[in-house]
This record gives C-alpha cells, sequence and structure tokens, in this order.
C-alpha cells in the first residue's frame, strides 16, 4: 500500500479497514488492483450487508471501519482469511488431492512456468523460488478472478475426480469471471482508500437493477464442500457478492510457498444473461404488447437445430423451409437479413425465424 505520507508498505486486512483513511491507493499492478478491490468491496458490503438505499450509501464511510472489525473477527469466518488454515483456508479447496505438484509461480502471470511466456521472466523456475504469505495472498487472489481457460489435470475432491477418468487426467477449464470478453474494469478514486471503498459500494437495490439476481453471501461463508454441493455452488457462482471474489480453480498452497496443488475443480461461471435478451420460446412483453411464440413446425425446427438442407430449384438456385415464406409474401425482420441467413445463425437462428401468417402456413403459432 502507498500511504499518504509517500511511504509504502503491506498492511493487514483490519488494518485496510481501521487506518483506510491514512492509505493512499494500492501499490500493484493493474490486475492485482482489480483482484483486490474487488476482495475489498466484497468485505465491505458482507460487514454492512447493503448499503440498503442511496441514503444507506452517503452514510457507509462512517459505519464501515466499525463493522468491518466486527465482521473479521466474527468466529465462523476468522480462520476463512488464513492461508493455511486447515478447514477453510483462503480461496482453497482443502484435503484435495493430486497426480503431481506445480510450482507457486504458476499463480503469477508474469512468471515463466510450465508453457508461460518468459518475456518478463528470464531466469524460469529455480528451486529456490519462494514466496512469502503476503506475495501468495496476491497472487492467488488474482489467479482466481483471471485464469484464463485451458487444460488443467483433474484431482481428487471430497472422495470424488475432478475430471471422470484416473488420477492426473487432463481436461478443459473455463474462463474465471474476470477475463471473458476483455471486459472493461473501471473504479471510481478518492482522496483515500477508505473514501475509494465506499465510493464504489452498490447499495442493494442498484444491484439489484443492475444485476437481477439474489444478493447471496461471499464464498468464504458458503464455501462448497464437493462438486455436488449445489446450493454453495449456485451461491458462488450466481449470485452478487458470491461472485466479487470467485473460486475459479482448485487449489491448495503448501506450508513451504513453493508449490501448489492444482486441479481442473472450479466452479463453472456463466457469463451473466443481459435483460431483455430472448433466451426462451416463451412470449416476451415489449412495448406494452406480447409477440407471438416461435413456428414450430418440423420445417422451422429443422431449419434451427441443424443447417438448413437446400435443393436446388427450377431455376438452379437454392431454397429452403425458411424461402417458402418469403415467397407467400412475408416480410424480412431484422432490417432485411434474409430468413436464410437467420436459419443458420447460431444464436437467433431458432429465435428470430419469420411467424408464417395463418393463411400461409397451416399451423398457428402458439400465444397469438
Amino acid at each position: 500500500m502507498l500511504m499518504r505520507d509517500g511511504k509504502a508498505g503491506p498492511v493487514s486486512l483490519r488494518q485496510v479497514f481501521s487506518e483506510g483513511d491514512g492509505i493512499a491507493d494500492f501499490a500493484v499492478r493493474p490486475h492485482e488492483r482489480i483482484a483486490l478491490m474487488r476482495l475489498l468491496i466484497c468485505i465491505a458490503q458482507a460487514a454492512l450487508d447493503g448499503p440498503e438505499d442511496y441514503e444507506a450509501w452517503q452514510e457507509a464511510p462512517l459505519l464501515l471501519p466499525t463493522a468491518a472489525e466486527r465482521y473479521l473477527v466474527r468466529p465462523e469466518i476468522a480462520g476463512a482469511f488464513n492461508l493455511f488454515d486447515p478447514r477453510w483456508p483462503f480461496l482453497q479447496i482443502a484435503g484435495l488431492k493430486t497426480g503431481k505438484v506445480t510450482p507457486a509461480s504458476k499463480l503469477d502471470f508474469a512468471l515463466a512456468t510450465g508453457d508461460n511466456s518468459t518475456l518478463f521472466d528470464n531466469a524460469g523456475v529455480g528451486e529456490d523460488r519462494a514466496f512469502l504469505p503476503a506475495q501468495l495472498a496476491l497472487m492467488l487472489l488474482s489467479f482466481q478472478c483471471f485464469s484464463v481457460g485451458g487444460t488443467i489435470g483433474n484431482g481428487w475432491w471430497n472422495g470424488q475426480l475432478t475430471v471422470r477418468g484416473v488420477l492426473g487426467k487432463v481436461g478443459n477449464s473455463k474462463h474465471a469471471p474476470c477475463t471473458p470478453g476483455a471486459m472493461l474494469h473501471s473504479f471510481v478514486r478518492r482522496a483515500n482508500l477508505l473514501e475509494t471503498l465506499c465510493a464504489n459500494l452498490l447499495s442493494k437495490t442498484d444491484a439489484a437493477t443492475l444485476y437481477p439476481r439474489p444478493w447471496g453471501q461471499p464464498v468464504w461463508e458458503r464455501m462448497p464442500v464437493s462438486l455436488g454441493d449445489a446450493a454453495a455452488i449456485e451461491n458462488a457462482t450466481a449470485t452478487f457478492l458470491g461472485r466479487l471474489v470467485p473460486l475459479s480453480r482448485a487449489v491448495l498452497l503448501l506450508a513451504d510457498g513453493r508449490e501448489v496443488l492444482l486441479a481442473n475443480a472450479g466452479l463453472p461461471f456463466v457469463p451473466r444473461v443481459r435483460r431483455g435478451t430472448q433466451r426462451d420460446d416463451r412470449p416476451q412483453e415489449r412495448q406494452g404488447r406480447t409477440l407471438p411464440a416461435p413456428c414450430r413446425c418440423k420445417g422451422h425446427l429443422a431449419s434451427a437445430r441443424r443447417t438448413p438442407r437446400a435443393t436446388k430449384s427450377r431455376r438452379g438456385g437454392r431454397r429452403t423451409h425458411a424461402d417458402k415464406h418469403q415467397r407467400q409474401g412475408i416480410s424480412r425482420p431484422l432490417g432485411g437479413i434474409s430468413p436464410w441467413r437467420q436459419s443458420q445463425h447460431p444464436r437467433y437462428g431458432r429465435k428470430r425465424l419469420p411467424y408464417p401468417h395463418a393463411n400461409a402456413h397451416r399451423c398457428r403459432p402458439r400465444g397469438v
């Protein structure tokens, strides 16, 4: 951390909230700044259990230091911020077993480990490369937020293999929540760290508008115990607080600070569905009227589920079931995109096919 007097040094979680008015800013790399902000915002929102609305948000700078102090000493989560806690280690899977160990430098994207680039790390992996607990905590937090998808060996989590087969089999992993789509992470900055945190808090009212899912709990309050723990996994992957600090990889740090156990057992983080996006065949309210459901005839279903089978017409052209409606006088939706192109599109092929007129087609659309 960079203090307001110009000095830099490490601080504890409790000091961030109790002495936050004396801390100017972080002294870390960009992706580490994002990961730290998500962690501190999650702790602040959980400690305040809100704020509920705009009026409570304005009072957050006065309430947060005391609320965070009480929250971090709660007995049920006191060990959750310990890297080597035997029961709930911080952002790790207790009791994880793998076929081999991985150098701890794998958690730092700038260090050469395995197939990682040596652009910023010509030293490579050495036997004496060990990390302090403070370094491991920051590396682990950033890794859980920004780890990219790829092949990772499976592991043994609470009596269950993370990938079917034998221990050591390689499986595909998904992106961590902060990685897909090259998303833009933006934070408001204020005069000190405490004011910066409070300025970036969301009230429950705003969170329900921007992310229409449950408020939830931080992952350390409801840590999944296995891949079959559906309720805890739902909280960690589909709620506001659960996604702020993700558990995207199965990791277990070893006490020597040199090696980790890494397995393909991260939780499945599905990209958030935008509001108003049509994902099924149910009628959707739009501008005070109900749109009819798509046609359910065999021809349209075949066009939506696979590449349409084209046949040659008498004039030598290509025609499909969707072209039939065009010949019958049905107008083209979506700014003139032809029904042929719509039926081939993998996302909206089934959703936005032209609706047949009742006199032009035997089947009548549902919901009309």
